[in-house]
């Protein structure tokens, strides 16, 4: 094998080390928005759940209030009905303080039934915040290890980047322009070698028998059909 193809060959490997780690560094952003939101929908959905616990409670102390008026109601109508003397005027006040009787008896059932729906709603706050903690706390380690490979390529990046130049200083000039061509369209390796004797190892397609003859010379040579550096050992 030539000595520029293995120089072209340990550039390209270090190149192809970059590409993929450019790659891992761009998708961290949407990785860190995602975990992030994660986050927030975990809080949400609890700020949701204590906002219908404090909802109930407002509700009970309506309730509580509602009873209040009613007792003081009855309180009046009953002090009142040793002041009445006409039979239809007692029957009627009697029908009040039945009417407002009622109204306690049932705030007093919806009361018992909006305590128990309270005390399961608070108890499942304190089980759903336990496992909310829990899942923010993993989610955020794993911000953490983002953040710190997000460091650890960005420093793999510099370091290759001086290992870039080192290899590319030992390409000639002809094949290191050819090469850099092809490397900035990213589209796959640029140096690819010849299979099955006159086979594009990039595009799979055919080469010509002087394609496969100038690369068998050792001389610089590209695929007729995707331009890609081609080689033979």
């Amino acid at each position: 094998m030539a000595t520029w193809i293995e120089a072209l060959l340990d550039l390209q490997e270090v190149d192809l080390q970059i590409r993929n780690l450019k790659l891992r560094l761009a998708m961290i952003p949407k990785e860190r928005n995602d975990l992030k939101e994660q986050i927030n929908n975990e809080k949400e959905e609890l700020n949701e759940t204590n906002h219908s616990i404090q909802e109930t409670e407002l509700k009970l102390k309506g309730y509580e209030s509602l009873m209040i008026k009613h007792y003081d109601a009855i309180a009046k109508l009953q002090q009142r009905s040793t002041q009445i003397r006409r039979n239809e005027e007692y029957q009627a006040l009697m029908k009040e303080i039945e009417f407002n009787k009622a109204k306690i008896s049932d705030l007093e059932t919806e009361t018992i039934v909006l305590m128990d729906k309270l005390d399961n709603m608070k108890r499942n706050f304190v089980r759903r915040k336990e496992e909310c903690d829990a899942q923010v706390d993993n989610i955020q380690n794993e911000l953490n290890e983002l953040t710190s490979l997000e460091a650890e390529v960005k420093s793999m990046l510099v370091e290759l980047a001086e290992v870039r130049d080192e290899r590319a200083a030992k390409v000639n000039a002809p094949a290191l322009e050819g090469y850099e061509r092809i490397i900035k369209k990213n589209e796959g390796k640029p140096v690819v070698k010849i299979i099955n004797g006159n086979i594009c190892g990039n595009c799979r397609l055919k080469l010509t028998p002087q394609t496969v003859n100038d690369a068998k010379a050792g001389t610089l040579t590209y695929c007729d059909n995707c331009s890609h550096i081609v080689y033979l050992d």
